[in-house]
């Protein structure tokens, strides 16, 4: 009999996968990230509440939040968030808040090099809100992966929502389901 005692770990804490986040609006933001799906998401979302608490503050409101308070310029720090995020940047300018928004893992790589290659094949291949088109690939290679149609991101019914953690924080739209594209007559391991 053969057993394995290793320890699976849960999909949404695996590091190193390009993932979309998806606004109820229709738009999607593709990204890469070394780290789990769900700290990538935390990032965006806190890009997104720094821009609303200088906004807040900038229109005379009174602002109570944990940590340190701003003290740059409101419209300085509203900048930054937005420059920083192409997901809070949406947001704003599309008037939704976090919670019109989800996350999903469209694959799984830990090397660096063939993720930010299978980035930009995702970002050339769907509808989306980046603010570039990824980089590392030829146009000859963009050209042949446009016939297979192997880089288009479906909608998936393996999505969970996860609610609030141990951590205080949401992580939404976890999916666990692995898309990552496979040659004609290889399965995917």
């Amino acid at each position: 009999m053969l057993r394995s005692d290793k320890v699976k770990i849960p999909t949404e804490e695996q590091q190193g996968a390009v993932y979309n986040v998806n606004c109820t609006c229709g738009a999607s933001y593709i990204g890469e990230t070394g780290n789990t799906i769900s700290h990538r998401f935390k990032q965006h979302i806190g890009n997104l509440k720094t821009y609303r608490t200088a906004e807040k503050r900038k229109n005379g409101g009174r602002v109570t939040t944990r940590g340190r308070p701003q003290k740059k310029d409101p419209d300085t720090i509203m900048n930054e968030a937005l420059k920083t995020s192409a997901v809070a940047e949406h947001v704003v300018t599309c008037g939704k808040t976090e919670k019109d928004l989800s996350v999903s893992k469209v694959c799984r790589e830990t090397n660096y090099q063939r993720r930010k290659i299978k980035e930009a094949f995702y970002i050339r291949h769907n509808p989306n809100t980046n603010r570039d088109e990824g980089s590392g690939v030829s146009e000859a290679w963009i050209s042949i992966s446009h016939l297979t149609e192997c880089f288009t991101i479906t909608n998936r019914p393996h999505m969970i929502t996860h609610s609030r953690g141990s951590e205080g924080t949401r992580s939404r739209g976890i999916d666990l389901q692995d898309n990552t594209p496979t040659a004609p007559g290889h399965t995917h391991v």
